[in-house]
Order: structure tokens, then C-alpha cells, then sequence
């Protein structure tokens, strides 16, 4: 496991609360109340078993994404090649379970910021990492952190909607400060703020680490948070600026690399072909286990079905995705 170096910490900063005390007994539960909200953990505490993981992403096909703003041609923002997005931020029973895999290389400031995290509140957002420790934590579940074009794409759609869910504001619809909930909610809880192919908190809960900045000036020390989070007003996905590189102000701040906050976590994308020629070898393709992968395909739907006749179809092919291919055909 890939993990980067520990910091130094403050003194006093990890309070009473040792390394060993924390991650003792961790794993207790936490599988099972940490991976959302409808799939479990089943292989050892690094990484979800790959159906589980399997279940928890969406597909996003290839597509245009152009977002206009004030000054022409706007923000290409498309994805020339599928994308598997997770549905919900990762939790705090996943980044616990990963932390407990080795205990002994946590950074003591990451610990300092989970000891608060309750036994009963591991399907909240993950958040407190470095964007060091998110990166080493995407690369174990062979993924990656979005990049912010990516990012872009997944919340704006297509149709680059100011809003995941639509064209419009709506109320209590995303846990931004003005709902003054004053904290972290479980993920997808706001069904209704999720986008047409269901991934949700894109706006709110926890902002999210994503890799580079769009329209400034490239600088290997910033990247952004995007998203806003519980802690701010909720602002739409773009919106025109006339004051900003490429005349389009975006839903993201520009942060260090190494900060740390309550309010900001991850989420995580793979490249579809090459994490599904990676995963398939690993499913069990019969009885039950083929059902649901049927149904996983039944929810990608009819854009994920060229890309999986293709895999399919090739001489060797894995028979879970065929499987896939038979939910995702209409």
C-alpha cells in the first residue's frame, strides 16, 4: 500500500487518544455501517470486495460538456472516454477501515481529526485527509480522484445544468448552511439533490478533492475543493464571471494540498474500460451473484451497453460482463 509521509504533528494535537486506541476495535462494525447505503464489505479492510464497489458506481458515458460564461467559447469540460463515478462520498466507515490496514503509518493530524467520528455515524462523509492521503486511498480501491473537468462533467450533465438536479434552485435539497443542519449528513440522504444518473451530495454535505483548477493559472501548489459543503451557502455548479479566467466562476475553491477540514472528503472515478477489464476477472458470475450484476447493469442502463458489448465480446471476455450487458440492453 502506497501511503504518503506523516507530518508532524503539534504538541498535544492527537489529545489522550493513542494511534493504538483508535484504530483498536475499529474494524468492529465498521464494514458493514461504512460502505453506502446498499452494499456491504465483504473482503478484507483495505478495500471493498470488487462486486461491492462494483454496485456503488455509476456510469457516465462519453460526452460534450460546454459550459458558456461570460466570455466566449466558454469551458469544454467533456469526457471523451466513459467514466464509473461513485454514487456517494466515501464514508467514514471506508476510511476507517483503510486507516486500521496500517495503523502504524497514519499521520497523527488525520487521527487528531477522526477521533471524533461516533461508532453509529460511519455512513457520514470521510473527510479530515490531505489530498496526499485521499490520492493513496483511491489508488488501493484502483481508482482515482476526478479530475476538475471531471468533476464538472459528473455534476453539470450534459446539458451543463447550473445544478446537479436541474436549471433552478431548490430548497432542502442538498445540506448547504443555509438548511442549518450544523453538520454532516449520512450520504444520500437528499435523494431529491442528486443528479439523473443518481450521484448525490455533488452540492453540499462534503465538499470533495479534486485534481487541478479550471480557467487559473497552473500551479502545481493549489487545487481545488469543489462542491461547497455544510459549512457554506449553497452557489450553483457555474455561473458567468467576467473577472475570471474563461469568464466562468465554479462552484470550487482553490486550497493547498495540504489542507485538512471537517467539511471536506472525497469521491472517487475509475476510466470504465480499464477498470472493468481490471475488476471482472475477480466476480462470480452465477446464481444470485449473476442477478446482481443484472441489476447493476439494469441501473447503468442503455449507454453503458456499446462499451460492454464490446468487452463482452472479446474471446475470453469474463462472464460477469455479460451479465452487465444483459441488465444494460433495453
Amino acid at each position: 500500500m502506497t501511503r504518503p509521509r506523516r507530518s508532524a504533528a503539534p504538541a498535544g494535537v492527537v489529545s489522550s487518544l493513542s494511534l493504538a486506541s483508535l484504530i483498536g476495535g475499529i474494524l468492529c462494525g465498521a464494514l458493514a455501517c461504512g460502505v453506502a447505503p446498499d452494499s456491504e464489505a465483504r473482503a478484507g479492510p483495505a478495500t471493498l470486495d470488487p462486486l461491492a464497489r462494483l454496485e456503488r458506481l455509476a456510469f457516465v458515458p462519453a460526452a460534450e460538456c460546454v459550459v458558456l460564461g461570460a466570455l466566449p467559447p466558454g469551458v469544454d469540460c467533456s469526457n471523451p472516454a466513459p467514466l464509473l463515478v461513485d454514487r456517494f462520498e466515501v464514508t467514514r466507515g471506508e476510511w476507517r477501515a483503510w486507516v486500521a490496514a496500517s495503523p502504524s503509518e497514519a499521520d497523527p493530524l488525520l487521527v487528531a481529526g477522526m477521533e471524533p467520528w461516533a461508532a453509529g455515524d460511519l455512513r457520514r462523509p470521510a473527510t479530515w485527509m490531505s489530498l496526499a492521503e485521499a490520492r493513496a486511498f483511491a489508488s488501493d480501491q484502483g481508482m482515482r480522484l476526478p479530475s476538475a473537468r471531471e468533476w464538472v462533467r459528473l455534476a453539470a450533465g450534459t446539458r451543463s445544468q447550473p445544478w446537479p438536479w436541474g436549471t433552478t434552485a431548490a430548497r432542502s435539497v442538498s445540506n448547504s448552511l443555509e438548511l442549518g443542519l450544523g453538520r454532516l449528513a449520512p450520504v444520500g440522504t437528499f435523494e431529491r439533490g442528486c443528479t439523473s444518473g443518481g450521484i448525490h451530495d455533488l452540492i453540499g454535505n462534503a465538499a470533495e478533492w479534486v485534481e487541478g483548477t479550471l480557467g487559473e493559472d497552473s500551479r502545481p501548489d493549489r487545487t481545488w475543493s469543489a462542491g461547497g459543503s455544510f459549512l457554506s451557502r449553497s452557489r450553483p455548479l457555474h455561473a458567468p464571471g467576467p473577472a475570471q479566467p474563461g469568464g466562468v466562476a465554479f462552484c470550487a475553491w482553490s486550497v493547498d494540498p495540504a489542507h485538512r477540514g471537517r467539511d471536506l472528503g472525497l469521491r472517487l472515478v475509475a476510466d470504465a474500460e480499464e477498470f472493468l477489464r481490471a475488476t471482472a476477472p475477480r466476480w462470480e458470475a452465477s446464481g444470485r451473484t449473476r442477478e446482481h450484476l443484472v441489476a447493476i447493469g439494469r441501473r447503468w442502463g442503455r449507454p453503458a451497453a456499446p462499451l460492454l458489448e464490446r468487452l463482452a465480446g472479446e474471446d475470453g471476455a469474463p462472464a460477469g460482463l455479460a451479465a452487465l450487458l444483459s441488465g444494460a440492453r433495453p
